[in-house]
């Protein structure tokens, strides 16, 4: 069973699998739904492959090597959350805002990063391939050693070569 340390106490899957459930009915407006507020909590490891959290709050979230891959983020906050070695794979980050967040070692192969803010983001060593980042703002982000390849869109005018990035074939 994984357990997760949520603001001192501890919390099941099938607790974070509660707050999902509620924060689907907040964005479908329905009785009893309220938006997730997981800030500053331990997601170590966690499961949310195409999890819904589009806006929801994850500043500061610690979420080391989890499981987003496919999962709806748009404009979620993730304000300088660990993400890293997080599998983020095909995932919708579109205007999310990961300003100061730690991507290092993250799967972000095939995201779409459509006007997400990376301001200051630490993304050493990420996968960048295919990752759709039209109008994302990568302004003081670390994207050294981050892989790309020819199907990597970019925001004009950014030279990932001169950010210290290796394209892959």
């Amino acid at each position: 069973m994984l357990w997760l340390l949520i603001r001192g106490s501890e919390m099941t899957q099938e607790e974070l699998n509660e707050i999902l459930k509620k924060h689907e009915m907040w964005l479908n407006e329905e009785e009893g739904g309220e938006r997730a507020d997981l800030t500053e909590v331990n997601l170590k490891e966690a499961k949310l492959r195409r999890a819904n959290l589009s806006e929801a709050n994850l500043r500061e979230a610690y979420l080391w090597k989890a499981d987003l891959s496919e999962a709806i983020l748009f404009w979620a906050n993730f304000f300088e959350a660990n993400l890293t070695g997080a599998d983020l794979s095909k995932a919708d980050l579109r205007m999310a805002d990961l300003r100061g967040a730690d991507l290092s070692e993250a799967n972000l192969c095939r995201a779409l990063l459509y006007r997400a803010d990376l301001y200051r983001a630490l993304l050493y060593g990420a996968n960048l391939n295919g990752a759709h980042l039209t109008e994302a703002n990568l302004a003081g982000a670390n994207l050294t050693e981050a892989a790309y390849d020819s199907e990597t869109i970019f925001p004009e005018g950014f030279d990932p070569e001169k950010h210290g990035m290796r394209k892959v074939k």
